[in-house]
């Protein structure tokens, strides 16, 4: 197969130029939460963003980006994932912020409730180095492999889908060991063994702390049939909510039944 077949599509409305021109205003947007001290790495963080976008799917890693992207220099990139001091918290809360003020404009046009999503995926790894791996369930291959599970939450309105927040799910082969963790540098605080369902809670409070809207909430069995999670949106107050937005359509389509 062509290395040009195999490449993620990477193409915005217009040539190719445009295309990177775009992205690059993207990035711009954010460049405050990119600079660490007196350090902007927001140059690097557009290299990064146009290798994942450009490298082909399953080999989208630095080695790769370094070869495809122009100017994209391996240690700076490690460099920016792994140690460099920039606004990671500060950057997801305004990509969150941004996407639910897009998504609520959409509302306003098409008339339909804005969806948080609660989701894992697996991603399948070799070996036993990378934080979180552990031989478990990954939805990617439909078995037991060895992987790291992440726990993603989204805000869907129609066609439109965006992920928002993020949280590392940990076993207990890794919070039962204190010294495997700290030798990978994973804070005190995240040493604590957590179900994915009240990661998911975290990350609904947290998000809605930010400001972020939403008409619904929704995920698979293992959260829907939690609960603690579902105890956790009473006390939110987001099962009322939802009872409301049912109670409403049921009034809607009554009044039109009486109407015929």
């Amino acid at each position: 197969m062509s290395n040009s077949i195999r490449k993620k599509n990477f193409d915005f409305p217009g040539n190719s130029t445009l295309s990177v021109d775009y992205l690059k205003k993207f990035i711009d947007e954010y460049s405050l939460y990119f600079k660490a001290h007196r350090f902007d790495n927001t140059e690097t963080a557009f290299n990064y963003a146009q290798g994942l976008m450009k490298c082909a799917k399953g080999e989208a890693n630095m080695e790769r980006m370094e070869e495809e992207i122009e100017n994209s220099v391996y240690r700076a990139t490690q460099q920016f994932i792994s140690n460099s001091n920039w606004d990671r918290e500060g950057l997801q809360k305004k990509t969150a912020l941004d996407a639910s003020q897009l998504l609520d404009a959409k509302k306003q046009v098409n008339g339909l409730p804005t969806g948080y999503i609660i989701d894992e995926s697996g991603h399948l790894k070799k070996g036993d180095k990378s934080v979180g791996v552990s031989r478990q369930y990954a939805g990617v291959a439909g078995k037991v492999d060895n992987c790291q599970v992440g726990v993603y939450a989204s805000l869907v309105n129609g066609i439109y889908a965006t992920i928002i927040n993020e949280c590392l799910f940990l076993p207990k082969s890794w919070t039962d060991h204190v010294d495997r963790c700290e030798d990978v540098g994973i804070p005190k605080a995240a040493m604590i063994f957590k179900t994915k369902p009240e990661l998911a809670l975290e990350m609904i409070k947290q998000d809605i702390e930010r400001g972020v809207k939403f008409d619904w909430i929704g995920g698979d069995g293992l959260y829907g049939h939690n609960y603690e999670l579902g105890k956790g949106l009473d006390i939110l107050g987001c099962f009322l909510f939802l009872m409301s937005i049912k109670m409403r359509q049921f009034l809607q389509k009554n009044q039109s039944w009486k109407s015929q």
